[in-house]
């Protein structure tokens, strides 16, 4: 279990009943837990793997000549491709950009 969410089970059998030990019992509990950490890192790994390669096609985009207006909709579309889908409406009401949206990356570029 991580963050009190059931990952999957182990199941460990003996041919004997009751045939494991205390001690035996709690190095496996130690090895599920473990076990869990180690998915979970791996999760984290792959949601980290997938934003550094949205961060490097953005940059790659950035580093090329265009408009404010061809690249605000590849950026929109990158973030919103990674986001939250609860959390897309609060990011871009409007994901086509306006004089507003324009005004605001001018001035960063700038």
């Amino acid at each position: 279990m991580l963050d009190q969410a059931v990952e999957g089970v182990i199941a460990v059998y003996s041919e004997r009943k009751y045939h494991y030990t205390e001690h035996e019992q709690e190095r496996l509990k130690g090895l599920t837990s473990a076990i869990s950490i180690v998915l979970n890192h791996a999760k984290l790994l792959t949601a980290f793997k997938e934003r550094l390669r949205l961060i490097y096609g953005v940059s790659t985009q950035l580093s090329t000549p265009h408009s404010l207006e061809e690249l605000f909709p590849q950026v929109v579309d990158a973030v919103l491709a990674t986001a939250d889908p609860k959390k897309q409406l609060f990011l871009f009401p409007n994901p086509r950009p306006t004089s507003n949206h324009r005004r605001f990356c001018e001035r960063l570029l700038t």
